[in-house]
């Protein structure tokens, strides 16, 4: 094979993989425009079940618009504060001094769900879960 028809190959093996890569990425934004509403919903459910359980004595659940939350420790005082960016498919959230956000993202079998800043893949009730734990030791 020839210099000419190498490279004439070469440029039709990346055509494919940037067409099919185009593809994925149109596909991966159409789930998480639809999944990732969701997912806030989930999350907030959640938080709000586990703050039930911990009862109003402990913690105070809001809904805080546009698409946010609030929980409130009681003794002693602390908030986490919890907001989700559509636009982004992020969630941030700040608790004390800290301040960090999570992706939604799509796996690799077009599923969507959360992404920590190490891109581990977390449940749904595991970013509730360390939220609240994040919660439980502020220290303000």
């Amino acid at each position: 094979m020839n210099d000419c028809a190498k490279e004439t190959a070469q440029r039709l093996r990346t055509s494919e993989q940037a067409d099919l890569l185009d593809e994925r990425g149109w596909e991966e934004l159409r789930i998480l425009k639809f999944r990732a509403p969701r997912l806030w919903i989930e999350l907030r459910q959640s938080i709000e079940s586990l703050c039930q359980k911990m009862g109003r004595a402990v913690v105070e659940f809001r809904l805080s618009p546009p698409s946010g939350l609030r929980v409130k420790r009681i003794a002693p005082p602390a908030i986490l504060t919890v907001d989700f960016k559509e636009g982004s498919y992020r969630v941030s959230y700040s608790c004390g001094g800290r301040r960090d956000e999570y992706q939604i993202d799509v796996d690799n079998n077009g599923k969507a769900s959360f992404r920590d800043a190490y891109h581990r893949w977390l449940a749904v009730d595991e970013v509730a879960g360390r939220l609240l734990d994040l919660l439980r030791e502020s220290r303000f």
